[in-house]
C-alpha cells in the first residue's frame, strides 16, 4: 500500500495534471503496478515536496487530520504553499474520460 509510506512524510506534494499529461495519467493509473513510475520525471522543491514537471498547479501540504472511514481512511490536508502555471490548462476527468476545459464558455442559456 502507498498510504503508509506517504503518511510518514513531513509534507506531501500534489500535482494537478496539465492538459498535455494524458499519457502520464494513464501510466500512473495502470493496473501494471511495476511499471507505473517507470521513466516518470519528478522535481523536488527546496522544502522536499515532490512534483511532476509541466503540471498546471502544485500544492505543498501537510497532514491535518486522519479519520477512520470504515474500509479506508479519509485524510484532510493543509495547504502550506502552492503554485500555478498560468499557461497550462488543467486536465479533467469527466464523463469517464480525460478532458480539457473549453477555451471559451458556451453561450449563456436564456
Amino acid at each position: 500500500m502507498t498510504w503508509p509510506k506517504i503518511r510518514q512524510a513531513d509534507l506531501i506534494g500534489i500535482s494537478i495534471f496539465g492538459h498535455s499529461q494524458g499519457a502520464l495519467v494513464r501510466q500512473l493509473a495502470s493496473k501494471e503496478r511495476s511499471k507505473r513510475f517507470e521513466n516518470v520525471v519528478v522535481e523536488t522543491s527546496e522544502s522536499g515536496g515532490v512534483y511532476l514537471p509541466d503540471a498546471a498547479m502544485w500544492l505543498e501540504t501537510t497532514i491535518y487530520q486522519e479519520t477512520d472511514a470504515g474500509d479506508h481512511w479519509m485524510i484532510l490536508l493543509e495547504v502550506t504553499r502552492l503554485g500555478v502555471d498560468e499557461n497550462t490548462e488543467p486536465l479533467v476527468w469527466h464523463g469517464s474520460r480525460l478532458r480539457n476545459f473549453a477555451p471559451e464558455p458556451p453561450s449563456k442559456i436564456r
